[in-house]
């Protein structure tokens, strides 16, 4: 009997602790007091009790389910976020790996491209340095006046193609020499000025010798004729005034043997631009009042 009372005490318990609803509490109260037999009430309790512990279990494991799914749903759908946001981020890679690549082999077709046409411009400035030095070679050796203009282009290619020194020192001698001899023949071709003749020949007479002999003539020939153009200068300044002392109003002359010695000292002034240009100015016209004037 108090194994009984003990059952029908922990049933009462269980059914309080595990009755949620009063309703349901109630019902079951009233279906327990209905029954007469001990071991009717018993089953009922068990039954209750078993029947809680199963709607329980169902229930917790339904919810169990519901939040495994949502886990593994959760769980799937960050592992899909990742994975797909790792093969972007690989696609990504590729794209610039293949662009670089791209990028090398360009870079690898210009280095070829720029490594040949470093060769061939290097035979080219070989070939070109050698024609330098050929011309060069050539005007040392020419017997006449070059331009120094022309010159001073020549020596820039021949440092810019970097000509052996001695060429490059002996054009700069040439050019200097050429600077000289170009500022002598201009002196010559002006109207005589005693202080510029004078200063003219110091110049020449202070050159050193160089190798190149034309020059050296043509200098020493300048001296010369720098010595003697005021005489030159004073011939011609008489043969004007022999001219003037005749008067011809037509301007032409008449005298033949004035004409001979006109025609005969003509040669005499053809190293004197400015004479020569007012010898010929005279004969044309023997009333053209030329600027010639007396000189010692």
């Amino acid at each position: 009997m108090k194994r009984t009372l003990l059952i029908v005490l922990i049933s009462l318990s269980c059914i309080d602790l595990f009755s949620e609803i009063t309703d349901t509490i109630n019902t079951f109260k009233k279906g327990y007091n209905d029954l007469e037999l001990t071991s009717q009430k018993l089953d009922l309790i068990y039954n209750e009790i078993l029947g809680k512990q199963i709607s329980d279990f169902k229930k917790i494991e339904s919810e169990k389910n519901k939040w495994k799914e949502k886990y593994q749903t959760l769980k799937n759908s960050s592992s899909n976020s990742k994975l797909q946001l790792l093969k972007d981020q690989n696609d990504k890679f590729l794209k610039r790996i293949l662009i670089l690549e791209e990028s090398i082999n360009k870079n690898d077709q210009n280095i070829v491209r720029l490594e040949t046409n470093i060769k061939n411009l290097s035979k080219q400035s070989e070939i070109e340095k050698e024609n330098l030095i050929s011309e060069i070679s050539y005007i040392f050796k020419n017997e006449g006046m070059i331009s120094v203009e022309i010159l001073e282009i020549i020596k820039m290619r021949a440092l810019l193609y970097k000509v052996d020194s001695k060429y490059i020192s002996n054009l700069d001698d040439y050019i200097y020499l050429n600077q000289k001899i170009s500022q002598a023949q201009v002196v010559l071709s002006r109207k005589f000025n005693d202080l510029q003749v004078k200063s003219q020949i110091n110049i020449l007479k202070n050159l050193k010798n160089k190798k190149i002999t034309w020059q050296q003539t043509k200098v020493s020939s300048l001296i010369i004729l720098l010595d003697s153009y005021c005489d030159k200068n004073l011939d011609l300044y008489n043969l004007f005034s022999l001219i003037d002392d005749f008067h011809y109003s037509d301007g032409v002359i008449s005298d033949q043997s004035l004409v001979d010695r006109i025609n005969e000292e003509r040669n005499s002034y053809t190293d004197y631009p400015f004479l020569l240009d007012e010898y010929n100015k005279k004969r044309k016209d023997t009333n053209y009042k030329s600027s010639i004037a007396e000189c010692y």
